[in-house]
């Protein structure tokens, strides 16, 4: 149990709240009290009973983040340095006597203390603030009660928190609605464009991605298991899932191994389709075509290259530019074991022919 009180004599330098900003002044007067007296006590006073966290990261949690991960200094950091964690709220100051009072009743004499205790959550001053569901966003205490309560989420603040709050709950699977108080995000932060900016990142950062794959009719013809399979006709499966998927996505990404020249015919006959990315044809493209303004990418054979595809969208969720990489494996890449000897199964039933560049290979 920590001391409250130090021993006559002793310099004391009572450190009254918790923030990651209180807790790097530790550092300073235990240099300066091994400098001067090594019996100068220290003492950390924590309204939480947590030791102190890296409260800027607490959005994460929503996420899956392990709480433990924000602690900021371990307890044996704190006794290897001689300082003394107290787990309780100041409700007095008395400076005349120089003393703080804990909420339990106990004090700590000072001869300097240091107030590092941040802020609180500010709750707007509006009807229904007292609900149970209205909760400031601050402390690690506040994550946990939020993430009690599920459903849609009004975050009232699109500060730097607020934000990064939106995001974290977000990538939990929540819908968020952030009510700013300017007439732009970030207003306080960064000019018009550059808020027009961050606006577009910001809708960008919940968009769904529905996934079609499909492949020919004799695809596994002459794979060693194709009994075990069957492979429907593409075309009939196509028309089947797409409406579905694409009343459930933001963008729908068509995989496919049907052919170059089928792949430009589903994107111009559905418009449902973003983005295609194809094969078959061991056609390396070199840049994306583009079919009804969807962007259609494709590699060469054999797994020999990597492709990246970067997409940027419009309001709408539709593609309007993109940018397509060619990266080709080669011996500076290490092959991974499990996916050689699974093209190499394939590669010999199939006999399949060399990869080849746009110039070098017709549909």
């Amino acid at each position: 149990m920590p001391r409250l009180v130090s021993r006559p004599g002793d310099k004391s330098l009572p450190l009254s709240g918790k923030v990651f900003t209180g807790t790097p002044a530790l550092s300073t007067p235990r240099r300066f009290s091994y400098e001067t007296d090594e019996a100068a006590g220290i003492h950390l006073i924590c309204g939480e009973e947590r030791l102190p966290y890296y409260r800027p990261r607490i959005c994460e949690i929503f996420a899956g983040l392990d709480p433990a991960k924000l602690t900021v200094r371990s307890q044996q950091w704190f006794i290897d340095n001689r300082i003394e964690v107290v787990f309780g709220r100041a409700v007095n100051i008395n400076a005349n006597q120089r003393q703080v009072k804990l909420a339990d009743g106990s004090s700590l004499d000072y001869d300097a203390l240091v107030i590092a205790t941040g802020a609180k959550g500010n709750v707007p001053d509006a009807r229904g603030n007292d609900a149970e569901n209205v909760l400031p966003l601050r402390f690690l205490d506040d994550i946990e009660r939020i993430s009690r309560i599920q459903g849609p989420t009004v975050i009232v603040g699109d500060g730097l928190l607020g934000l990064e709050a939106a995001w974290q709950l977000s990538r939990a699977g929540r819908e968020v609605t952030v009510i700013g108080r300017g007439d732009r995000l970030l207003s306080r932060q960064l000019d018009k464009e550059g808020s027009v900016f961050f606006l577009s990142l910001v809708e960008r950062a919940g968009v769904r991605v529905g996934i079609l794959g499909l492949t020919e009719d004799t695809a596994l013809d002459q794979a060693p298991d194709a009994e075990s399979y069957e492979v429907l006709a593409y075309d009939a499966t196509l028309a089947a899932y797409i409406d579905d998927v694409a009343s459930q996505s933001d963008l729908v990404v068509l995989l496919s191994h049907v052919g170059l020249q089928d792949d430009k015919l589903l994107a111009e006959t559905y418009d449902a389709i973003d983005v295609v990315i194809g094969g078959r044809n061991a056609r390396r493209l070199l840049a994306p075509e583009s079919v009804n303004g969807t962007p259609i990418v494709q590699l060469g054979a054999r797994g020999e290259d990597l492709g990246r595809l970067e997409i940027a969208l419009d309001g709408d969720n539709r593609p309007i530019a993109s940018r397509w990489q060619v990266i080709a494996l080669g011996p500076e890449f290490a092959d991974d074991p499990e996916v050689a000897s699974l093209v190499h199964r394939y590669r010999v039933a199939a006999q399949s022919p060399t990869s080849s560049t746009e110039a070098e290979a017709a549909d």
